[in-house]
């Protein structure tokens, strides 16, 4: 079995975060500590095109892959009829037989002259848009299967990935819609609080100061601190673990309850450290901490049917574009409108024709714009 410092793996996840560069750096490490080829971060719609990530041993076949083998790739059509909870992990066993392997030109065109073996995948939802993701991971072909110990790592690294691949979407929207992160923090749609090293608040956003006297106080020394006392030890805990000295592979947030009645706050701490940006921040090469605060109950993502009727939609169209767009096949969206699943096949040869377009992955790739300029921070 490979030896590796775990810790090391989730320093580099927080460096990730706030680094898109350090992404193929970050998949090999996770290659490496499964003995594969190389690791990818896959979403689970036809984004799969365009937003893929891998580690730079991988990056031949990721290009190859967005330019046809995605739209082929019996793995994605397979796991769509399943039913798969986050956390799940999905071999190559589950969803292809050795016949498959064999006689399948994705296999034998695409994943053989890559020397891209036996795969395993662990699921992932990005809280912030709802969407699914993987990590996935190839063994060399010439490498055998995937381990129990091996499924077990990818099984325990997944949500430090994950966490870190949803934050740096996010950081990275508000760092390009303003003139810099500190900048775009203000804009984001939840709070964030800047800690320096010694744990003291540098930086409030407008959102953030909002959760204050609610669930949280700032003391005289400008310290955070939790206002239930249920929570408050455990809060403490997890601020000590995000600064400087503190890291480990521990919880890195928790549900925070209010003073009073109220739903909970979901509280997340990522380490500032490493890079650039990150110690920017904080002012310090000492680095510190980035306290996210969400509503978990706000809607996850915007909606951009308006959006979709100014390019030309009606409002029954643009609902179903929105549906589809975001992933659902007209039958899923057809049930989720409680219409017939020939009305949505006639409605979606209207939309492509009002836009231009001719593939649903056309569609998918206009939605995920939208979405993102919907979602854009509002700089004041």
């Amino acid at each position: 079995m490979i030896e590796f410092d775990y810790e090391l793996l989730v320093e580099t996840c927080y460096a990730a975060a706030l680094s898109l560069e350090l992404w193929p750096e970050l998949l090999a490490k996770v290659a490496f500590c499964l003995g594969a080829r190389g690791a990818a971060v896959v979403p689970q719609d036809e984004r799969r095109a365009t937003d893929c990530l891998a580690s730079e041993s991988l990056a031949e076949a990721n290009a190859a892959y967005a330019s046809v083998w995605w739209e082929l790739d019996p793995w994605n059509l397979r796991s769509r009829s399943l039913t798969i909870r986050p956390g799940a992990v999905v071999r190559d066993s589950d969803l292809i037989s050795p016949e498959d392997r064999l006689s399948l030109p994705f296999f034998q065109d695409f994943c053989r002259p890559h020397r891209m073996g036996d795969f395993a995948a662990c699921f992932f939802v990005d809280p912030h848009d709802g969407r699914s993701y993987t990590i996935s991971a190839f063994k060399d072909d010439r490498a055998g299967l995937h381990t129990a110990e091996d499924i077990e790592r990818l099984r325990a690294m997944t949500p430090h990935v994950a966490r870190a691949f949803t934050l740096s979407g996010v950081l990275s929207d508000a760092r390009d819609h303003a003139a810099g992160l500190a900048a775009g923090l203000e804009g984001l749609r939840f709070g964030t609080i800047v800690l320096d090293a010694s744990g003291r608040a540098r930086d409030i956003n407008s959102n953030a100061h909002g959760f204050l006297g609610t669930y949280l106080r700032l003391d005289g020394d400008r310290r955070l601190h939790a206002l239930s006392s249920r929570d408050r030890s455990r809060f403490a805990r997890l601020l000590a673990s995000a600064l400087p000295g503190g890291i480990g592979p521990g919880d890195t947030g928790m549900l925070l309850r209010p003073l009073a009645d109220g739903r909970p706050l979901l509280v997340e701490a990522v380490p500032l450290r490493f890079v650039d940006v990150a110690l920017s921040l904080v002012g310090s090469r000492r680095g510190g901490a980035l306290i996210l605060l969400h509503d978990i109950f706000a809607p996850i993502r915007p909606d951009i049917v308006e959006l979709l009727v100014q390019l030309g939609l009606s409002a029954a169209e643009a609902r179903l574009a929105q549906l589809v767009g975001r992933g659902l096949s007209p039958r899923a969206a057809a049930s989720s409108l409680q219409i017939a699943e020939s009305t949505v096949r006639v409605h979606l040869r209207s939309c492509f024709a009002k836009l231009g377009i001719a593939r649903q992955s056309e569609l998918a790739i206009l939605v995920t714009r939208l979405d993102s300029l919907a979602g854009l921070p509002r700089i004041r």
